[in-house]
């Protein structure tokens, strides 16, 4: 099952998955402060096979967890990574998300994203 799929309202079309090992999974368990391995893939698509440069990013509550995604996805392309998620240091449920971003560089979205 996916754990994030959309078309946004620009026609973009975005689709994360995590794995732990070979297994999907929506949900993960950890300590506070603990950093969890995941896979995560995916894949991205402009509007009407456009040329925006967009970055996707993984967050846990309001951090960024990981880069996903930086290109010009003119069809739909996919990724793959593997990435470690911290979980916060306050014990509790946090959401993970997904953020789609269009800037010229990862740098930009990682600086918009905090604002």
């Amino acid at each position: 099952r996916h754990l994030m799929q959309r078309l946004d309202g620009n026609g973009r079309d975005v689709d994360v998955r995590l794995f732990r090992g070979d297994l999907p999974t929506t949900v993960l368990h950890a300590h506070p402060g603990e950093q969890v391995q995941v896979r995560a893939t995916g894949s991205v698509q402009n509007a009407d096979l456009g040329t925006n440069i967009v970055q996707v990013l993984l967050g846990v509550d309001t951090k960024v967890s990981a880069e996903l995604y930086e290109g010009i996805p003119r069809t739909k392309e996919a990724f793959e990574r593997k990435v470690n998620i911290r979980a916060p240091e306050q014990g509790g449920i946090y959401m993970i998300w997904k953020s789609l971003w269009e800037r010229y560089t990862m740098e930009q979205a990682l600086r918009d994203f905090s604002l």
